[in-house]
């Protein structure tokens, strides 16, 4: 008997909970004081400390405060009674949601904005979906509460501070003035400075107007780098990402703005260190800067990712970064992308030309780098693709083999040989007419045609110039056979 009892107890004790949450909204009288003490018992018997503290400070002084009209009455219970039918429970649900209504006067919002709001949850109502209602109660409830736009478990949109208006006219909308509007992951957060818009809370859209993106996270002055804009964009609070296009881009590097697209993006643990976000990209390709460290200038597109700047270009327009000696072009690099910083200059593909009056030293592609503090310059040959072949000396008629080629800034000499530390330790050097048919021969490999034979071939029908994919085609090979 005993054990029967317990047994009932714990099963009891273990439903008590899900009754609770399983608590219903009742279907509420339209007379409005029995209203008030209908709603007081309900919440009260949901949750004695928190409903029941709710009622009594917060929402019957507001019921009873005037703002409300007896329309405007009617219809909040209207709109009580529909959560009873959709099932939506007194606590939390019910009671946020006249925690919202109850919060318009103390925030400052009308009553016109009152009628606009419930607008918004009426049209919801009327779904049959009852998620649609849902979404528009935690809306509401969100933004009176923190300002908040857009939330989910892992990011946050709000506004931080000015001040906004419900407003309604096909779809529920709300109409920010002059805020900064900031989104934000567990790890890392950024913000657009001085804009304005109008958000829509059933397509969790954003329709902003002007703003500012600053570099502050990657660890630049906020006044100092920044991308700016004045025109209207849009943005999808669903994603962590924000583009806008036609911005006025500032750095201490450029004498004036540039104009391009930028882009932000929240990263996970991002520091000053590591932050590759935001980016600018400029349109122009074709930016031209006399000493962008002494004795270089550069040419070509500007992109910032975090605090780190880079020159690029496309293949048809490479970007150029050319050195000089005694005031002349001595050493040109062309090549997609240029990393800038503050101590080194440093691409990893380039094609090198080297001026030696009419001659030139020639090589496709070659790893660049730049090391301000000792002006020295390093080109270094890969061992793979285009960059496993010969430095041309056009002037001594040659193919030079060897891993790196160093100048210093101002010597009149160049250094060629192997990098320090490898186990490379013989360089060569063949006149252009060189030809030794073992070499010619290992060509060949397993193929049936030498490859030197194709190359003839295809050169015929296309002429000098052609790609790696269309001698693929021709050749019946795969790319990475005949690179």
């Amino acid at each position: 008997m005993i054990r029967s009892r317990i047994r009932w107890l714990l099963v009891a004790g273990a439903l008590a909970p899900a009754m609770h949450a399983q608590a219903q909204i009742p279907v509420f009288s339209k007379d409005p004081a029995t209203f008030l003490s209908e709603v007081q018992k309900v919440l009260t018997d949901a949750d004695k400390k928190v409903g029941g503290a709710f009622a009594e400070t917060i929402f019957i002084p507001f019921w009873n405060s005037g703002f409300l009209n007896a329309g405007q009455q009617g219809r909040l219970v209207d709109m009580a009674n529909v959560m009873g039918k959709k099932r939506f429970a007194p606590v939390p649900d019910l009671m946020d949601m006249l925690a919202t209504a109850a919060a318009f006067p103390g925030n400052g919002h009308t009553s016109d904005e009152f009628n606009a709001w419930m607008k918004g949850l009426e049209q919801a109502g009327r779904s049959s979906r009852k998620n649609d209602l849902v979404e528009m109660l935690a809306s509401g409830h969100a933004l009176m509460n923190s300002g908040i736009l857009y939330q989910t478990a892992a990011t946050n949109w709000h506004a931080y501070k000015g001040k906004f208006t419900f407003a309604f006219d096909t779809v529920p909308k709300v109409q920010f003035t002059t805020t900064d509007l900031v989104w934000w992951s567990r790890t890392d957060s950024a913000v657009i400075e001085g804009t304005s818009g109008t958000y829509y809370p059933l397509s969790n859209t954003w329709h902003g107007a002007a703003g500012t993106l600053t570099w502050r996270r990657a660890g630049l002055a906020p006044t100092a780098t920044f991308a700016k804009w004045a025109h209207p964009y849009t943005l999808k609070l669903k994603t962590t990402e924000v583009v806008v296009d036609s911005v006025n881009f500032t750095d201490p590097y450029f004498d004036k703005v540039l104009l391009g697209t930028v882009k932000d993006k929240l990263k996970a643990n991002v520091n000053e260190d590591n932050a590759s976000y935001p980016r600018f990209e400029s349109y122009d390709l074709r930016k031209r800067i006399n000493d962008i460290v002494p004795g270089v200038d550069f040419e070509g597109g500007f992109t910032m990712q975090g605090a780190k700047l880079q020159g690029y270009g496309t293949k048809e327009e490479p970007a150029s970064l050319g050195f000089k000696r005694e005031g002349r072009l001595f050493i040109l690099a062309k090549g997609l992308l240029f990393t800038i910083e503050s101590d080194k200059v440093a691409s990893e593909d380039v094609a090198f030309t080297m001026y030696l009056d009419k001659d030139s030293i020639i090589h496709p592609s070659v790893t660049l780098r730049f090391m301000r503090e000792k002006q020295q310059l390093t080109l270094i040959k890969r061992d793979e693709g285009l960059s496993k072949g010969p430095f041309y000396d056009t002037y001594h008629q040659l193919d030079m083999y060897f891993e790196e080629l160093r100048w210093k800034q101002g010597d009149p000499l160049v250094q060629l040989g192997n990098m320090q530390g490898t186990t490379q330790n013989r360089t060569s050097f063949e006149s252009f007419n060189y030809f030794e048919k073992r070499r010619y021969t290992a060509m060949l490999g397993i193929d049936n045609i030498h490859p030197l034979a194709r190359v003839r071939d295809f050169s015929k029908q296309v002429g000098d110039e052609f790609s790696v994919q269309e001698f693929a085609v021709f050749a019946k090979l795969q790319v990475d056979q005949v690179k």
